[in-house]
């Protein structure tokens, strides 16, 4: 998968980091003036939050998953001084999410300069994993557990070490760091070898039908929570709040969502329903050459009647003849 870079090619270095020493590396990241967000116990909870010491940070993926490209934005506050340098540590699916959003608003005719603002400010340090976060996941059949690009650090769980990946010249390296050859790289794609067998695997040689009586099934199951799209680490849809011209995520399943003068151009459930899964699964595969889903499994995760996207593709896949 081409993801957009706003930042120029590295080259890759490889160092070995032992598992007591992320904290103080942590400590050292933000001793040289970088913000540090991290999976962090706040509040009785596992949630990702701004790290203070090197020591809060948990190894493990919260049920809170991270967006941090997303929130309430003032569409007009350009000419504000920029974000401070952040550090995001997130997880496989939450980074190729980033990347496909960077596709989306910083790639073609028209940019997003908001979202490059906050964007220019946050370095992904990608989490792979080596444990299954969810029965529900399938991003194996997608970009993977693990990442071979889109990250300015990459950490996979070796054990007594991590093998560190550093793929951005403004990351520093500390001296407790050992340098390691890229003949690691084998090892670290085997550390991941668990979660792919775990999987279920999901094709994507499949083709949507307009007229399938499965959407006015999953319309009839579905009560527009929108929990869905607010988990989902792709959905970009957005709305303006024209009081204080302000902008903040918006789900593509309400009533409300593009609601214009003559009302909502998609009337019914079904037809909203139909536009988030033809965006997802066709429109942005015809547009970019790959589908906007990382396999996290959230939205299955998140729906209170179960609706599964990976039901939804084997359905299609099977009416296809592709099964």
């Amino acid at each position: 998968m081409l993801l957009f870079r706003i930042c120029a090619r590295h080259v890759m270095r490889y160092y070995l980091l032992r598992r007591e020493d992320l904290p103080r590396y942590l400590d050292f990241l933000m001793g040289l003036g970088f913000r540090v967000i991290a999976p962090k116990v706040e509040g009785g909870a596992l949630v990702y939050g701004y790290l203070s010491k090197g020591e809060e940070f948990v190894d493990a993926v919260p049920t809170f998953f991270a967006k941090p490209l997303m929130g309430k934005e003032n569409i007009f506050d350009l000419n504000s001084s920029s974000p401070p340098p952040t550090i995001y540590f997130t997880r496989s699916c939450e980074t190729a999410g980033v990347g496909m959003l960077d596709d989306v608003r910083l790639k073609g005719p028209f940019m997003d300069a908001i979202y490059m603002k906050k964007r220019k400010s946050i370095k992904l340090a990608n989490l792979a994993c080596t444990r299954s976060c969810s029965p529900k996941a399938f991003c194996g059949s997608l970009q993977g557990p693990r990442l071979e690009s889109g990250f300015s650090m990459q950490l996979t769980d070796m054990g007594d070490n991590y093998f560190v990946e550093l793929n951005d010249d403004d990351l520093p390296v500390a001296d407790f760091m050992k340098p390691a050859g890229a003949e690691l790289l084998g090892k670290a794609r085997d550390a991941v070898r668990g979660v792919l067998d775990e999987q279920a695997k999901v094709s994507l040689n499949y083709e949507l039908k307009w007229n399938d009586a499965m959407w006015s099934e999953l319309a009839g199951k579905c009560i527009e929570c929108g929990a869905c799209t607010l988990a989902c680490p792709t959905c970009f849809c957005y709305s303006v709040d024209y009081r204080d011209w302000s902008r903040q995520e918006d789900s593509c399943l309400w009533a409300g969502f593009t609601k214009m003068a003559g009302g909502n151009p998609r009337q019914s459930l079904e037809a909203r329903l139909k536009q988030r899964f033809y965006h997802k699964l066709e429109y942005h595969r015809d547009r970019y050459g790959y589908v906007l889903c990382t396999g996290c499994g959230r939205c299955t995760m998140a729906c209170p009647v179960d609706i599964d996207i990976r039901s939804v593709i084997a359905h299609f896949q099977k009416v296809s003849g592709n099964d």
